[in-house]
């Protein structure tokens, strides 16, 4: 009897210890934004310049608190890292003070203002959030932060390719960005060749500039006539001055281009590969007249719009000059099917004694994805006017009312398009610049006095909302436009798995890594890697919808390769070990957690319960072997 009450005791305080000890609090919609003073708009990835201060604002619902031990607070605190990329490692650069809540508000709104003044000298920030009590903290959200750069490497070259047939003269337009708060001062600008392929040629610059904007370099070549089709590399190298700085092409970074050659032969026979007049049909070209003062400047959005089943790549295009300077700014590379490809025409207005119209013409030339070409006079030419006013004369300034119609919120899944009108109905010029926390597209609309335009924003993101401002920009009065996109896309990372394998490739290892996403849902995030010899770290992936396959090149001679591959969001992520097709481990904090408030003052119950335990089963155990000693060698028979 006195064992069986030992053990009836001990299960007792073993179960009054553990129901004691237990306590469950879960929490939802967890959220970590940050925001600067320049841009005013919270958002878990952002882009700030040097001497921004950043917010800092941690969110959640706390759904369920569940024992009888739970505090009656929660805390909240972050931690701030900035990216040593000697080291290519984060380094702690400040720890947020903790604040704290009540369990029973409901939502919880923690802020903390001007936390961090950004430096330059760093590249990126992390902030990572922790939420929990006492000294058990559980790590849920992740922020980042990309700082502009304002050193030489903040100036991009961007260039383009050439096809040129020998013996014609052909210009296209590099760039010049410049990603820095500093005017840039432009020294020198080359294009160096090794060959004698192309024998001549022009580049005509601009002397600046200016902060956090792009300038063109015309590029115009003549190549020699060649035998057969020619390939050769150019190089576009610039230096200048960024402030005080002085940043050679060196520091700037030159950038190689191709410069391909055709052999027309004698009667022009390079054309065999073109496409059918039915093809080069599928495509119009859609242009808008333009109004420019005399010794004025202006740049018109035309548009390519695909009207096939195939993709076509804008090759080049060409504007008549016609009495004034009439060049092609910029165009999109590609026109997909029933989409359209935006082509930027600039114009520079000579001096006039009177009011005066050009008519001008564009033309555009290149190939489907099945390889059909279309020449300059396969497509239709988009024929438009330029009207050139004399200042002098020029009429008083009309301001009629100019309307920017846009949505006031739209739902999405990851991406839509959004249809606009604008209706300007002054006599002046109207600029809209679109900016949105979201990828969007068009970034720039013009429109000439007394003109309208009905076209579709592009607009995508993995995030739960965002923001698209429409800021007009005008001498006569406009209102701005706000539209509020709300992603309505549903699903957590744990309903994506994820598998992997390595593959040769040209004698190459890659590494192949295969998702399957069963929502309707797109995550943005990084790639991580733990693989022996390797480091392959923040790979920024986007994984939509269905299948997505990402091929990570390792290099050859990687035998025995073995490891971790992690996919990480925000707030989640997911793993699956080197050359495994293992399913996937699930996102830490998947929607909620058990804050582990019991191992505070939990462990130490259960801690004391267990010690009391051994020591009852010892004494059960000593007591039952004395007792056996005691009795006497009894010997049977059966």
């Amino acid at each position: 009897m006195n064992k069986l009450n030992i053990f009836v005791a001990l299960i007792f305080v073993l179960f009054i210890g553990t129901a004691l000890a237990s306590c469950t609090v879960n929490i939802d919609n967890a959220n970590l934004e940050i925001r600067t003073n320049r841009e005013n708009v919270y958002s878990s990835n952002i882009s700030a310049e040097d001497n921004d201060k950043v917010d800092v604002k941690i969110s959640f619902d706390i759904t369920t608190v569940d024992g009888t031990t739970c505090p009656s607070t929660i805390e909240a605190y972050a931690k701030i890292y900035h990216w040593n990329t000697t080291s290519g490692s984060w380094v702690l650069d400040k720890t947020i003070s903790k604040q704290n809540s009540t369990l029973n508000e409901n939502p919880l709104i923690l802020l903390w203002n001007d936390i961090l003044t950004i430096n330059d000298n760093y590249e990126r920030y992390k902030v990572e959030a922790f939420i929990g009590e006492g000294t058990n903290y559980e790590e849920i959200l992740e922020a980042n932060i990309d700082v502009q750069d304002n050193s030489c490497s903040g100036i991009d070259l961007v260039i383009s390719n050439f096809t040129i047939d020998e013996g014609e003269n052909q210009t296209k337009y590099f760039r010049i960005e410049n990603n820095t708060n500093t005017d840039f001062d432009i020294s020198d600008v080359q294009i160096l060749f090794t060959t004698g392929i192309v024998s001549s040629g022009s580049v005509d610059y601009p002397d600046q500039v200016d902060r956090y904007s792009t300038e063109n370099v015309d590029v115009t070549l003549n190549p020699n006539y060649v035998s057969t089709n020619t390939t050769t590399t150019g190089t576009f190298a610039v230096s200048g001055y960024l402030g005080s700085t002085f940043c050679s092409s060196s520091a700037v970074g030159k950038k190689t281009f191709e410069v391909t050659v055709r052999d027309t032969g004698a009667n022009n026979n390079g054309n065999t590969g073109s496409g059918t007049s039915s093809d080069c049909d599928d495509l119009e070209i859609h242009t808008k007249n333009i109004t420019v003062g005399e010794g004025q400047e202006t740049k018109e959005i035309f548009y390519l719009k695909n009207n096939s089943t195939k993709r076509f790549e804008l090759l080049d295009i060409d504007t008549s000059q016609n009495g004034l300077e009439v060049n092609g700014y910029y165009y999109e590379k590609y026109a997909f099917p029933g989409d359209v490809a935006d082509i930027v025409v600039q114009a520079i207005a000579p001096n006039v004694t009177a009011n005066k119209t050009f008519k001008n013409n564009l033309e555009v030339k290149g190939r489907f994805s099945d390889g059909k070409t279309c020449n300059f006079n396969d497509i239709t030419q988009g024929d438009y006017d330029i009207y050139i006013t004399n200042t002098s004369s020029e009429v008083a300034t009309d301001c009629g009312v100019i309307t920017i119609d846009v949505p006031l919120e739209v739902r999405i899944v990851n991406a839509a398009t959004i249809p606009f009108t604008i209706q300007n109905n002054s006599n002046q010029r109207l600029d809209v610049i679109v900016e949105s926390t979201l990828s969007v597209d068009p970034t720039i609309i013009s429109l000439a006095g007394r003109t309208s335009l009905s076209r579709e924003l592009f607009v995508s993101t993995t995030a739960p909302e965002g923001m698209v401002y429409l800021r007009a920009q005008s001498t006569c009065p406009v209102q701005s436009k706000t539209i509020h996109v709300i992603n309505t896309a549903t699903g957590t990372l744990s309903e994506v798995s994820m598998t992997n394998e390595i593959i040769v490739d040209n004698n190459i290892q890659v590494l192949r890594i295969t998702f399957i996403n069963n929502t309707n849902k797109a995550f943005m995030g990084v790639i991580k890697t733990d693989i022996n010899g390797l480091s392959i770290n923040d790979k920024l992936v986007t994984i939509g919808p269905g299948e997505t396959i990402i091929d990570i090149p390792l290099g050859t001679n990687n035998a025995d390769l073995h490891g971790t591959v992690r996919f990480i969001t925000s707030d989640q992520e997911i793993a699956s070990q080197i050359g495994s097709n293992n399913d996937n481990d699930n996102g830490i904090f998947a929607g909620f957690f058990g804050l582990g408030f019991e191992t505070a003052a939990g462990i130490g119950i259960i801690l004391v319960l267990v010690i009391i335990a051994i020591i009852l089963i010892a004494t059960l155990y000593e007591g039952t072997r004395y007792e056996e000693e005691d009795q006497p060698f009894v010997k049977g028979t059966q």
